[in-house]
């Protein structure tokens, strides 16, 4: 027996499908074309209910409120397969989907198909796609493709896994990153003449990896068409139907006070959102004292948000910089990157200037010094014999330094105070010894650092002074062990053993050197053969060779660190592996230097 009533329905649902595709077609075209669209459907009470819905705004409101179907899991839009939804929003949805050409993982940014009927909205999604499309840069989302369907406007985006920037736990320097990489974004926005305009922390993400991404473009203003009036020196264009002047765009708390007085702005208001948002992150309270409404806009008319406290103090003069009321007094963003890569950069400026007055000392106390340096060198002229000394001494000052580790626990500050003295003056004595060569000074010098662990200064000292390829494997070897660790430290160990740029930069310079070592006829080091060993053979078999050199010695520093790495490299790895019982190991090497006991 047939159920007619069924039938009746599904023929119903069918009818209404057509209508709302006939319909959205229509949305789109000019008069003329929508005539012959309509004058193309055969199936007469489709023609009428189209006609009339396209007269009838109100109908036509109502007709796609009850239309309106959210995408489900497994939906397919050309080749990309919907997964789930993300989130909602007021002109539409974002889902995660599967581009199954290109195998990735994507985020799909829906317009919704009653908004179709208003062009204004429909232009401000174009709008960011295009926008989109002018920017390439890894700190702003991606756009991937635009796509246009019966059932409505879609963005292909980068699909972005992270958090919001106010979910992840920041230290004071990766604050100082965000900023930076924050201002930089913007630098490149504002090259292609683009103003966000909408930059807060909802739309700034931190990645899984740590980087930083900016979304939503969607009310992003062009700069291309000047105009008379101009803010901070830049062209900015008249309303585009869009965000007429006199209305206010985006959200009041990280507005500049041109952009909440309905001004015309430009991207100087973008950057002063980016010193309320730096002020918001550093002190972790909102820049303004009141969420009303009415009062918080009048207070961000006039610029009216807590003193900046706390703060070290060119923080403190960069944010209020970028949160000057007036526009022209506000820094550019090229600028803004260069300050606070200044900022960061400041402590490891002030430990060089600190090293070089340390060596300004050491050559004034020189005068004495050399008097006791001729005594004891008065009968060894050549210069071999020089260096063979001060290699001696070098030797002596390293063994000392290992042997106060060895000894049992007891308070090692003014021992090592005074290897730090000793040391100090050592280094001066070299570097004012004119009767040795600027090469095998440097070389000394090199030696000195090296052991120090200054490896980044013993290097370029090293090759300088054409030192043994042992001295450059040591040397290497010991940056790339550092440079891993502190790699790993942000991006997990499987990063670390799989970077390119670590590999290039600091790897191969070490097992080149490793190799020159081998080809002169010296035996390998046992360290040099456990450390290859873990980078071209295996984890396991670098483990194998590091515990062999520890059974004889066990505070061989060197030997202790490329163990802590290959344990968390194994660890990482057995983690991965879902090998919980082999993944439970937390290394804690310890370490010290003699050259600089406030990094013992």
């Amino acid at each position: 027996m047939i159920d007619n009533s069924n039938n009746s329905w599904i023929e119903a649902v069918k009818q209404r499908n057509k209508t709302q595709k006939l319909l959205f077609q229509a949305l789109k075209l000019d008069t003329e074309a929508r005539t012959l669209l309509l004058e193309d459907i055969t199936d007469p009470s489709i023609r009428t209910q189209v006609e009339t819905l396209l007269l009838d705004e109100e109908e036509r409101t109502r007709f796609m409120e009850t239309s309106r179907k959210d995408l489900a899991p497994g939906d397919q839009i050309n080749r990309i397969r919907i997964e789930k939804l993300l989130g909602q929003g007021g002109m539409g949805s974002v889902y995660l989907g599967f581009d199954e050409k290109l195998e990735r993982q994507v985020a799909i940014k829906s317009i919704r198909p009653e908004h179709l009927q208003n062009p204004a909205t429909q232009k401000r999604f174009e709008r960011e796609a295009q926008i989109l499309s002018k920017i390439n840069h890894p700190s702003i989302c991606q756009l991937y493709d635009y796509m246009e369907t019966d059932e409505g406007d879609f963005l292909v985006l980068e699909f972005i896994k992270g958090q919001p920037l106010y979910q992840v736990p920041l230290t004071a320097t990766q604050k100082l990153e965000v900023l930076r990489d924050l201002a930089a974004a913007l630098a490149i926005a504002h090259e292609h003449g683009i103003v966000h305009r909408d930059l807060k922390p909802d739309n700034i993400m931190i990645t899984d990896q740590g980087q930083l991404k900016v979304l939503d473009f969607g009310i992003a203003q062009s700069l291309s068409q000047p105009q008379p009036r101009q803010c901070n020196d830049e062209p900015v264009e008249a309303g585009d139907g869009l965000t007429q002047q006199g209305s206010l765009v985006g959200t009041i708390r990280y507005m500049s006070p041109e952009q909440a007085q309905g001004e015309i702005i430009g991207t100087a208001s973008d950057r002063y959102a980016l010193g309320i948002i730096g002020q918001e992150v550093f002190s972790h309270q909102a820049a303004y004292p009141v969420m009303e409404t009415e009062q918080l806009l009048q207070d961000v008319r006039h610029g009216r948000h807590k003193p900046i406290t706390g703060l070290p103090a060119n923080v403190t003069q960069l944010l209020n910089d970028l949160t000057q009321v007036d526009p022209e007094y506000r820094p550019t963003a090229p600028e803004t990157v260069a300050r606070v890569q200044d900022i960061i950069l400041a402590p490891q400026k002030k430990r060089q200037r600190r090293v070089k007055s340390m060596v300004g000392v050491a050559a004034f106390l020189l005068v004495s010094v050399l008097v006791w340096q001729w005594l004891q060198f008065n009968r060894q002229s050549d210069q071999n014999q020089r260096i063979k000394a001060y290699e001696s001494q070098i030797k002596d000052l390293v063994e000392q330094s290992e042997q106060i580790y060895v000894l049992p626990i007891h308070p090692i500050e003014e021992e090592i105070g005074h290897l730090l003295e000793q040391a100090q003056l050592l280094f001066g004595t070299i570097h004012n010894d004119g009767s040795i060569s600027e090469t095998a000074r440097q070389r000394l010098q090199g030696i000195i650092m090296l052991e120090a662990e200054y490896f980044n200064q013993a290097i370029p000292l090293l090759e300088a002074g054409h030192a043994e390829p042992a001295l450059l494997a040591e040397a290497w070897t010991a940056l790339y062990i550092e440079k891993a660790s502190n790699f790993s430290d942000q991006h997990g160990l499987t990063a670390t053993m799989q970077s390119e740029s670590l590999r290039a930069q600091y790897l191969e310079p070490a097992l080149k050197y490793i190799k020159l070592d081998q080809i002169e006829g010296n035996e390998v080091k046992p360290i040099y053969q456990a450390f290859v060993s873990s980078q071209t053979e295996s984890l396991e078999a670098g483990l194998k060779a590091v515990n062999a050199i520890l059974e004889g010695q066990h505070w061989n520093k060197k030997a202790v660190k490329l163990k802590a790495l290959i344990l968390s490299a194994l660890a990482e790895q057995a983690r991965e592996q879902g090998q919980w019982e082999q993944a439970d190991f937390h290394p804690d090497p310890r370490r010290h230097r003699w050259i600089a006991p406030d990094r013992a």
